[in-house]
Order: structure tokens, then sequence, then C-alpha cells
């Protein structure tokens, strides 16, 4: 009975997360206790999505357990709560860094290169500017900095 409830009550934490998108980043624990410029830092949005993921896992391996007890035997319910427990505690991080670290925007600054020539993506030699994917440009400039750096 207690997957069901918890089951239950996960599945409504992951609407709440659907629903409220980026806002419901303000409900995790630790993060709400940041100021606005350091929760400026963060991807909100993804903070949001995958907690709301892991609300829907939650909900939906609890949900597994408690079916399973009732057809099958009791103990798939405590297996359920079990891997339920790992997941969680996996995610637990009394460090806000360690808690939101891989959600950290990455700030890049042409001064930190120096001089925008330095930069692989930027062509000042031609008066057009070519786009290209952001992943493709950190790439180069990851290289970039690999390689020339003092």
């Amino acid at each position: 009975m207690s997957c069901a409830i918890l089951s239950l009550l996960f599945f409504l934490f992951g609407i709440v997360f659907m629903v409220l998108k980026e806002k419901a980043a303000l409900l995790l624990s630790g993060f709400n206790a940041l100021s606005k410029e350091e929760r400026a830092q963060y991807d909100q949005v993804k903070m949001s999505r995958d907690q709301r993921n892991a609300f829907f896992l939650w909900a939906i391996i609890l949900a597994m357990g408690y079916l399973c007890s009732l057809y099958m035997t009791k103990y798939c319910s405590y297996i359920a709560l079990m891997i339920w427990l790992i997941l969680f505690l996996k995610d637990v991080h009394l460090d806000v860094d360690k808690a939101f670290g891989k959600y950290k925007k990455i700030m890049m600054t042409i001064h930190s290169f120096g001089n925008i020539d330095n930069i692989p993506f930027f062509d000042t030699s031609f008066d057009q500017h070519v786009e290209k994917p952001f992943s493709f440009s950190l790439v180069m400039v990851l290289i970039n900095q690999l390689f020339h750096s003092h």
C-alpha cells in the first residue's frame, strides 16, 4: 500500500514540475536558498525537467512494485522501495556544487581569449558571419585553448 501512495504522490509532484517548468526549480531543496544572482547561473529549465523525469520514474517504479505485490508476492513492493531508495540517495547531496553543478551555465567571454581573432568560430576576414551550432563552437574553443595554452 505504501508503494501506491508514494507512486501517486510522486506522480503529482511530476505534474507540478511539468506545469511550472523552470519556476519549479525553486521547489528544489537548497536551490531556493541561493540568491537570485546565484540562481541565474544555473539552467533552471534543465533542472526542472530532470526532477520532473525523476518523479515520473519513481512513480512508475513504485506503481509497478504495488501492482506486482497485488498479483505476485508482497516482496515485490519491498524490491520497488529498495530500488527507489537507491535512486533517491544517488541524487542527494549536501553540497550545493555537487547537487546543482551539472546545471551550471557555461559563461565565456571574449576577454578570456584575449582577442576575438583567437576564437576559432569567429572569422573576421569575411564581412558575413556564418552561424555554426553552439556545440561545434564550444568544441572548437576548447580545442583552441588546449593547443594554444601558455
